[in-house]
């Protein structure tokens, strides 16, 4: 049997299992048919774990020989692996992809919008938790490589210097002179006025700086690999010419693992942490990961309308803080924050983007996407309150297949204000983004 449990995007519900095919394909021949209930009950129990980071919920319906199950995935992509109700011990994996539409290779479409927003989002992993099949389902290497390239950029600007203990040799004695050394050359004339001697000097060029140098360069092999999509090895071009600029006087110095310090500064803290990823890129273990694509979409969105409000000579605010004063119980909320603000000709429009299934299910009545969707609706309508004209306008962002745009109205007979939300479905892919931010253009104007 494959060691492949399940593959399915976000965002996504796979196929509904028969009783049958859980029994076969599920779990391999090898839990009791009879009692197949309880075999799914103890499925989920030991997996809870690992479906709540992977964001994966299992909806189980009916009973005995008519009992079902399909897995509904969420906004995270990554693998985890599974363990089996049969004897309790992890023997399959479940891969959740990115949702592009229209693209076969998903994870380039993905970096190639994270490289685009310049943005980068940190991997989570479940370090107590390793894949069956690393090689198959670790992220992609080159993801890991254009992060160590912008940390070091990052880390470059700072300048980091330390101690490092020198030796040469000089003409007068010194508190740092080796004088068993000298006792031993003395002899001869010739170098009876030579002092060895030792001196700490505050360098960049630091043995620790020389080894995250090294990381660099694999950093840069791996992306000039040809099994990286080319727009992502080009793209990256940019960030060769700076990095290798900036280390063109330091000699790198091989390393197998790299050391932490409390007293490193955040930068370099950071650029370590994903220096020893780098490093590891051959291992043969790769624990559970995933990737938040909520946020992925918030920074894409709020990309685009900084796009389309610079031309409508417009400002953009992203995550602004709207505090709260007064009385506040100790459960209350400190401020809200909606996701983007957009001030064009003295007017104001609060957006929010959620990245749910709502637009990918348009059709569904499903009663889930009904309640998350009233809470999506009140929030945008109680960000709207703030503006103080009484035509007030809210857009909520939704990932879609192709750009969507749904006008609502909504008006009182108890006094003249109304609001009007805009209901979008932004297409999250990078072939899109022109057309995306024409239409835009006209809600936001």
């Amino acid at each position: 049997m494959g060691k492949i449990f399940l593959q399915m995007p976000c965002l996504s519900e796979s196929k509904t299992y028969t009783d049958r095919q859980i029994h076969e394909e599920l779990f391999d021949k090898k839990s009791d048919y009879r009692y197949l209930e309880s075999s799914i009950q103890t499925f989920l129990d030991i997996n809870i774990d690992v479906f709540d980071f992977a964001g994966i919920h299992a909806e189980v319906n009916g009973s005995g020989k008519s009992i079902s199950i399909k897995f509904i995935s969420g906004g995270y992509v990554g693998a985890v692996p599974v363990r089996m109700p049969y004897d309790g011990v992890s023997r399959k994996d479940i891969q959740i992809f990115p949702r592009f539409e229209n693209q076969k290779d998903n994870y380039s479409e993905l970096f190639k919008i994270l490289d685009k927003i310049d943005y980068s989002d940190e991997l989570e992993y479940m370090n107590n938790r390793y894949l069956n099949l690393p090689f198959q389902l670790k992220p992609p290497i080159y993801n890991e490589a254009m992060e160590y390239i912008r940390l070091f950029e990052e880390a470059s600007r700072y300048r980091w210097r330390k101690f490092e203990n020198i030796k040469n040799m000089l003409n007068i004695p010194s508190g740092g002179t080796d004088w068993n050394e000298y006792a031993r050359n003395s002899y001869d004339p010739k170098k009876r006025l030579e002092y060895p001697s030792k001196r700490n000097v505050l360098s960049i060029n630091h043995k620790e700086w020389q080894e995250l140098v090294y990381v660099l360069e694999l950093a840069c092999e791996i992306l000039n690999d040809q099994a990286v999509p080319v727009d992502i090895r080009l793209g990256y071009q940019r960030y060769f010419k700076t990095v290798i600029y900036n280390a063109r006087n330091i000699k790198p110095e091989p390393v197998k693992e790299i050391s932490f310090h409390a007293k490193d500064p955040d930068c370099i803290k950071r650029l370590k942490k994903q220096a020893v990823i780098i490093l590891h890129k051959n291992s043969t273990t790769c624990a559970a990961w995933r990737m938040d694509m909520s946020k992925i979409f918030e920074r894409y969105v709020q990309y685009l309308l900084k796009k389309s409000t610079e031309e409508l000579a417009g400002r953009e605010y992203n995550n602004p803080k709207i505090h709260a004063r007064g009385d506040r119980m100790r459960w209350g909320l400190k401020y809200l924050e909606p996701d983007m603000v957009s001030v064009i000709n003295n007017g104001i429009v609060f957006e929010d983007a959620k990245y749910k299934s709502h637009l990918y299910s348009y059709n569904s009545d499903s009663e889930l996407l009904k309640e998350t969707f009233r809470s999506d609706l009140h929030q945008i309508v109680a960000y709207c309150a703030f503006e103080p004209a009484d035509n007030k306008k809210g857009v909520l962002f939704y990932p879609a297949a192709e750009f969507r745009k749904y006008e609502t109205l909504f008006e009182t007979p108890l006094s003249s204000a109304n609001v009007r939300i805009f209901l979008c479905g932004i297409p999250f892919c990078d072939e899109a983004e022109e057309e995306t931010i024409v239409k835009l253009k006209e809600i936001m104007a």
